[in-house]
């Protein structure tokens, strides 16, 4: 995991994204009921290890949850992940993973984010059952938040009272925000396992990138239900979608480490620039689907770009400028 100065930066571009003021309890340009998740290890809350527990189990050993909540929360890190300071910016409390089965609260949305999930769908993986693969790919988020709608749609009209567990109004979906956060698996794992080599994984960028298409598409898609014994129902599909690029991959730790050798290129940071080179191309045909979604869509569609790789670079360069941010989130 990244330091919790690089998660505060990063945090920082997402917060420019959504226009989010930290400093109001009532966020005017940010008034969204819910919000919901989708992408990999970066962004899951649980599901992986409600799904896997004997798999994942090494999430409730430290240093997890170190920092927040001072125990193991079923993240892959020390504290909070990004999409936990995204949902504490927008309703001020924690969404929680769909595979969820104690105590959920979902009136402020849902997480169907699962490390080990791809982009591309699992089958296109030849070690899909590896120690770092879960079969929960983009298509398979986007299976759950589609029963997910039918789930709600079930405990509002059919059984309106019955059902006590808190959730949200199936109307609030599209005046909803939603995080997409994918890809990293799809080469970091397979880079430190080494199936795939640098150069391999320069050339799935293309795929990658169109899976996290579909999906946004998939999002946008207005579904019409037909309940048995009961009128058609047209479900309500995503509108507000902030969808993150990468940070680059020479630059992490455990890639720094593993593909260290004599002929290897490093850039003026010290990161390898045959890895930063997969995230750059990644990131820049991210954009560029961005874009063309956004001309695809112009009424539909609110569709939002955070700049992850420029603020770890502007890190890297200008570490001097983080100082005071790193002083105010870790007093002496």
């Amino acid at each position: 995991m990244k330091t919790s100065l690089c998660w505060v930066a990063l945090i920082l571009c997402i917060l420019h994204c959504v226009r989010l003021s930290a400093a109001q309890d009532l966020l005017p340009n940010c008034s969204y009921p819910a919000v919901y998740a989708f992408g990999d290890g970066l962004t899951d809350v649980g599901n992986a290890i409600a799904a896997f527990p004997e798999k994942f189990a090494h999430a409730e050993l430290d240093p997890n949850g170190i920092e927040f909540p001072m125990h193991p929360a079923d993240r892959f890190c020390d504290g909070k992940l990004l999409v936990d300071f995204l949902a504490f910016g927008v309703r001020r409390r924690p969404i929680y993973p769909v595979l969820r089965g104690t105590s959920p609260d979902f009136r402020y949305g849902t997480n169907f984010a699962a490390v080990g999930g791809s982009a591309r769908n699992v089958t296109l993986y030849s070690k899909a059952s590896g120690p770092y693969y879960t079969p929960f790919s983009l298509d398979v988020q986007l299976q759950w938040f589609e029963r997910y709608k039918i789930r709600l749609w079930f405990y509002e009209y059919m059984n309106p009272g019955i059902v006590v567990q808190p959730l949200p109004t199936l109307n609030s979906i599209n005046q909803s925000l939603f995080l997409v956060y994918a890809g990293y698996q799809d080469y970091f794992y397979s880079l430190y396992d080494k199936t795939l080599t640098p150069r391999q994984a320069l050339n799935i960028v293309e795929e990658v990138v169109e899976s996290i298409g579909t999906l946004i598409e998939g999002m946008l898609k207005v579904s019409v239900y037909y309940p048995p014994g009961s009128p058609s129902y047209v479900m309500p599909a995503a509108k507000d979608i902030l969808v993150l690029g990468l940070p680059p991959l020479g630059c992490i730790p455990a890639m720094l480490t593993i593909y260290q050798t004599p002929g290897a290129k490093y850039n003026s940071h010290g990161c390898l620039s045959d890895l930063n080179k997969i995230t750059t191309k990644h990131n820049r045909l991210l954009g560029e689907k961005v874009i063309a979604l956004r001309e695809k869509y112009p009424d539909t569609l609110r569709l939002l770009y955070g700049d992850i790789h420029g603020v770890y670079t502007d890190i890297l360069k200008n570490p001097e400028a983080y100082s005071k941010l790193f002083l105010i989130s870790h007093p002496p």
